[in-house]
């Protein structure tokens, strides 16, 4: 008979604390990256659907901020900042009998981390706990 060694009766509880600690620290990062790509893509999608409402001759940027905001509120996330802009990033307003024939649509949101990872990223170095996400497309008004 093999004799044991004093000191490993806890070892391997041990190292399962440690491993299921990287683990849920892994996943919870997992479910923030899944967040984040899905406000941008849901947040690109409001975009363009505002960009094709403004192709039609809708020159009302009220209005096409709006139809941003619903199509985001349609899909679940907070309601976006809209700025429709000229190619020298200055904001427009509505154009009436002179539209510009491009101009640019950009939206941007604010995701908000869960607890656990806006604490990983402090001990990690990175002292904030939400992301900036912003969507940009062309207008080009179709005649």
């Amino acid at each position: 008979m093999k004799r044991r060694l004093c000191g490993t009766k806890g070892q391997s509880a041990v190292e399962f604390a440690f491993m299921i600690t990287i683990f849920f620290a892994f996943l919870f990062a997992l479910f923030d990256m899944a967040q984040i790509c899905y406000n941008w893509s849901a947040l690109q999608y409001s975009v363009n659907e505002g960009s094709r409402f403004g192709s039609i001759g809708n020159q009302n940027t009220a209005a096409i901020s709006a139809q941003v905001q619903a199509t985001a509120a349609g899909l679940r996330i907070p309601a976006p900042v809209v700025q429709i802009l000229d190619f020298n990033d200055v904001p427009i307003a509505n154009q009436g009998s002179n539209p510009l024939v491009f101009f640019k649509l950009r939206a941007d949101n604010v995701v908000n981390l869960n607890p656990v990872s806006a604490m990983m990223l402090t001990l990690m170095g990175n002292r904030g706990s939400t992301y900036n996400v912003r969507a940009e497309t062309v207008i080009r008004n179709e005649p």
